[in-house]
């Protein structure tokens, strides 16, 4: 993404943000963070992700959306990885997997098998690397019945080894749209438009 769409990006989030927190939608609210955290995180800025990413769970707890709470879960995940903070960082790794498992959501069950295999890969002798090459395969099996196969091949190049450092911006910027289907099928960004549509729009937008 170039600096001038994620300018455009955090600008229209932060106006989401406005318009969800005047309407009291809770889970918009826990979406727009989580796109900021992620934002801020794929620019460095850790400590504005960490703020962004918690408030953002905590959002998403009080909605009770738990297929959100487990992504939000993974980008925490992350981070905490980013700052050195490896126990913590496990942890929501594999609390974002059980929730997957939980929900049977297919697509959640092959990113979170796929992000704790990496994780255990890179920060674990013999076994901690046997159980992180048996995620991977998990994860790319379930990316092959989604006929995902591109990203099927992609886990199994890094559990052989072959694909050790992934672009950041391919990895993180994807993550802006994890939690964009909201209830019915509706993304989140078309219940912002219909509440724009309907006059539900913040003053501070046109300033």
């Amino acid at each position: 993404m170039k600096e001038g769409d994620r300018t455009a990006a955090d600008d229209y989030l932060k106006q989401s943000f406005i318009i969800f927190r005047e309407v009291q939608y809770q889970r918009g609210e826990g979406v727009t963070l989580h796109s900021l955290g992620i934002l801020a995180l794929a620019d460095g800025e850790k400590s504005i992700a960490r703020e962004y990413l918690e408030q953002s769970l905590q959002l998403i707890l009080k909605s009770q959306d738990r297929q959100s709470e487990g992504a939000v879960l993974s980008s925490l995940a992350m981070l905490y990885e980013a700052q050195g903070d490896i126990f913590l960082s496990e942890k929501e790794y594999r609390d974002s997997v059980h929730i997957a498992n939980e929900l049977q959501a297919e697509n959640n069950i092959a990113v979170s098998q796929e992000t704790l295999g990496d994780f255990l890969l890179r920060h674990y002798s013999q076994n901690g690397k046997e159980e992180g090459k048996l995620r991977m395969v998990k994860a790319a099996e379930t990316y092959r019945r989604l006929d995902q196969h591109d990203a099927a091949e992609r886990v199994e190049e890094q559990r052989v080894g072959r694909f050790r450092t992934p672009e950041r911006d391919r990895v993180i910027l994807p993550l802006i749209y994890d939690l964009d289907e909201g209830p019915n099928g509706m993304s989140t960004t078309s219940i912002l438009h219909q509440q724009v549509q309907a006059g539900m729009t913040s003053k501070a937008l046109y300033k």
